[in-house]
């Protein structure tokens, strides 16, 4: 008889708490989550909902910081009917929104997109891609980039993922080839008269 769920329906579990929930382990850890869903004390459980409200408030505020940053940088450096594939990625973005932020951007601009958070030594991805238009499968791509990394570095292509969402990261002094050879791979998949303005879904704009 846990109080968080008392009167939900379904659909308010997966649109209304579920990004609440997911925002703790995005930013924080999920330990606080399951403490307040196996409690049954009232005053506990509205304690770590109203702390798990914030960091909801406060997941939303990264990922904000994330899509302006990288559409300020796209304004100068999006080459339209030249780029195939977007990769952007700085020190002072949170890494637990990167993926969030970077389906936020591929809703606007439908290329394939990944955005990063560049720490001390590695840089870490996380890569959002319009299946649907562009027919192309992420995760199978990746596996190219990796087979083509592993030969020029000698190094392993850390990667996993599907057809429209995926993960990697790589060493920053080989952030240039990594670059490189995602835009050598779905340049060679993507239509030269792919044209992402067509697709853009004006309910976002």
């Amino acid at each position: 008889s846990n109080p968080v769920l008392q009167g939900y329906h379904p659909d308010d579990v997966a649109f209304r708490l579920g990004p609440i929930i997911n925002a703790v382990g995005r930013l924080y850890h999920a330990k606080g989550i399951i403490k307040m869903f196996c409690s049954d004390d009232v005053d506990e459980v509205t304690k770590l909902a109203s702390e798990a409200v914030k960091n909801n408030q406060e997941r939303k505020k990264l990922e904000r910081k994330v899509v302006s940053q990288g559409f300020d940088e796209l304004a100068w450096s999006y080459k339209p009917g030249v780029d195939k594939v977007i990769v952007l990625a700085h020190q002072d973005w949170n890494k637990g929104v990167i993926g969030l932020a970077a389906g936020r951007m591929m809703e606007y601009l439908p290329l394939p997109i990944f955005a990063g958070f560049i720490g001390e030594d590695q840089t870490t991805f996380s890569a959002r891609n319009p299946y649907d238009y562009l027919q192309i499968d992420l995760a199978k791509v990746l596996i190219k980039v990796a087979e083509e990394f592993k030969e020029k570095t000698g190094k392993t292509l850390k990667h996993g993922g599907h057809k429209a969402a995926a993960g990697c990261s790589c060493d920053n002094e080989d952030l240039p080839l990594f670059k490189q050879l995602l835009e050598k791979h779905f340049g060679s998949l993507i239509a030269d008269d792919y044209n992402p303005v067509q697709h853009i879904n004006v309910e976002h704009c």
